[in-house]
């Protein structure tokens, strides 16, 4: 599929060859909230109170979720669990 720059991307992944992201790989709020695992509700939450992952506001009732914000969001939430050198 062919994007309004004519640059070739896979309609699916949204992703231009260079791995760039074209408008397609956006999420709503439902989409993003179901690639988290959570509620819809949570992530009004989280924009509220300007913690959970980067999101793109177009206007006051139209917000999107990159699908990389996203990842990296869930990236920094990890919690090393190695153990120590206990004796």
């Amino acid at each position: 599929m062919i994007d309004q720059r004519g640059a070739k991307f896979d309609e699916h992944r949204g992703r231009a060859p260079d791995d760039s992201l074209s408008s397609a790989a956006m999420l709503d709020q439902e989409e993003a909230a179901r690639f988290l695992h959570v509620q819809p509700r949570t992530l009004e939450s989280w924009r509220q109170r300007r913690i959970g992952p980067r999101f793109v506001r177009y206007s006051m009732r139209c917000v999107r979720y990159r699908e990389q914000d996203l990842q990296a969001w869930l990236v920094s939430q990890s919690i090393d669990t190695k153990n120590g050198d206990k004796q």
